[in-house]
């Protein structure tokens, strides 16, 4: 064994976009914690209210959040509507009384508006 000094080089350049880097990663966690506390509370209810508001943003009733353009896609609210009705048919005798009601009452108020949609178009 020879007695030479072994020199330990630091890249600066590396160390400093290591540490920006950490400090986005934290802030970029930190903004998705906040964001996680702000959505509804998961349920039965705000998925349908979810779906519900897809639909109306199809059929027109809503603007759209990324045009801010009231746009009509039958297509794609006939679509909403079907996955709603296939919904209700699978969670059949599952839901709470007060569930179904608001199911049907929903499902119903969305297909009418749909009509009313097709036909002025």
């Amino acid at each position: 064994m020879t007695d030479e000094k072994i020199e330990k080089k630091v890249d600066e350049e590396w160390k400093k976009r290591a540490t920006e880097e950490k400090k986005i990663f934290k802030k970029t966690l930190k903004d998705k914690q906040i964001r996680a506390e702000e959505l509804p509370e998961i349920s039965f209810n705000s998925y349908l209210a979810s779906l519900s508001t897809q639909a109306l943003i199809a059929l027109g009733q809503m603007e759209n959040p990324v045009t801010q353009q009231k746009d009509i896609d039958l297509v794609q609210g006939k679509y909403i509507i079907d996955l709603l009705v296939l919904l209700k048919e699978k969670t059949k005798g599952n839901l709470t009384k007060q569930e179904a009601e608001t199911f049907q009452s929903l499902l119903s108020n969305l297909q009418l508006l749909y009509v009313r949609v097709s036909r002025k178009s």
